[in-house]
């Protein structure tokens, strides 16, 4: 059994994520830490961190069935594939999602 909290962020250009991997590839970790607002802004709270020393960014296109990054992709999701791409994962499980996504109408 596997427990996953999704948060989606539907940006509307890549600029945050190609700065972040840009600073990843010079410093190879990152830090994931709390934060309150304070009357500043945000404050992270450093010392409660963790530091991470690998990331693996993948194409929605190559998650399938039983992957544990399976939970980010939902089954109405319009998945871009690469041109000449034959059978590509997600679309088993995107078509598994829909057939198990009914919906119970009660009377």
């Amino acid at each position: 059994m596997m427990v996953s909290r999704v948060h989606r962020m539907d940006a509307t250009t890549s600029a945050n994520l190609d700065r972040f991997l840009e600073s990843y590839e010079l410093y190879g970790c990152f830090w994931l830490a709390p934060a309150f607002m304070g009357s500043d802004g945000p404050m992270p709270v450093f010392n409660r961190g963790i530091g991470m020393y690998e990331i693996v960014v993948r194409n929605a296109w190559e998650i399938g069935m039983n992957d544990p990054d399976a939970a980010g992709v939902l089954a109405d999701d319009d998945v871009i594939v690469p041109a000449g791409t034959q059978n590509p994962p997600v679309q088993e499980l995107q078509q598994w999602q829909k057939k198990r996504d009914i919906k119970v109408k009660l009377p």
